[in-house]
């Protein structure tokens, strides 16, 4: 789990982050989501592709409950 902290495509750094909240905040119509890390914009890209159904039997795979 520490090791995704230190990757660049699963992390952001504090300030990129702040960088997109400004940008939330000070827009005139703000988005529902915002993306920041490159491994969060392939999955919204990944979710349009496969569509809703395909992507979230995507996810179910890959988040297994042990229940």
């Amino acid at each position: 789990m520490t090791d995704s902290y230190r990757s660049r495509a699963l992390s952001a750094s504090p300030e990129a982050v702040a960088e997109v909240i400004a940008r939330a905040v000070t827009s005139h119509r703000p988005r529902t989501r915002y993306v920041v890390t490159p491994a969060a914009k392939a999955l919204v890209h990944t979710r349009r592709l496969l569509g809703a159904g395909v992507f979230d039997a995507y996810l179910r795979r890959q988040f297994k409950s042990g229940a």
